[in-house]
């Protein structure tokens, strides 16, 4: 798990932050904006470059058909749970929180990522099952963010590839969520 905490922690008295992650020999600045005292990930200054930024740290090529997937959902960032886990050094754009996902092609019927509302709904809806145990310590968020939830869509992610429905949204509309009620 790669943490950038004291980047968090240090920057939380100014409007905007900079931590810098490293995986191998790449390197990328991790932006946000605090605002009224929770962090912000999805303001413009966070977001400047962010998807070509994303792909070059990854190494994929921006010429090729592979979008940067947030495997927890910028549009999600600002749950409670995010917010709180964001203290303990969660950022969205860690490595181990995004991955090469090939872009669906509905007139071809190929690839995986397109938008998916399905796949939002089951994050919130575990966001807010953590949520409503009580326990909102950054630390416990972080944990639940980076060591149960991630791992789990990651792994209902390779399992969306490895099925016959046609992306990343039919499978979450038509396999996960109904185990779990999620209309």
């Amino acid at each position: 798990m790669l943490l950038v905490s004291s980047a968090l922690t240090a920057s939380a008295n100014t409007n905007n932050g900079v931590g810098k992650v490293t995986l191998g020999n790449k390197s990328m600045f991790l932006k946000w904006k605090v605002v009224n005292g929770d962090i912000d990930f999805t303001s413009a200054v966070a977001k400047k470059n962010l998807r070509s930024q994303i792909k070059s740290f990854l190494g994929i090529p921006a010429d090729v058909g592979v979008d940067a997937h947030h495997i927890l959902s910028l549009g999600k960032c600002d749950h409670p749970v995010v917010l709180a886990a964001a203290k303990n050094g969660y950022h969205p754009n860690l490595p181990e929180s995004i991955i090469g996902l090939e872009h669906y092609d509905e007139a071809l019927q190929v690839g995986l990522h397109q938008n998916h509302p399905a796949y939002d709904k089951f994050i919130e809806f575990r966001l807010d099952k953590f949520r409503d145990l009580g326990d909102l310590s950054p630390e416990a968020c972080n944990d639940f963010i980076q060591k149960e939830l991630i791992p789990q869509l990651k792994k209902e992610i390779f399992n969306a590839k490895n099925s016959a429905l046609k992306n990343l949204n039919a499978y979450f509309e038509d396999v996960i969520n109904p185990k779990f009620g999620i209309e």
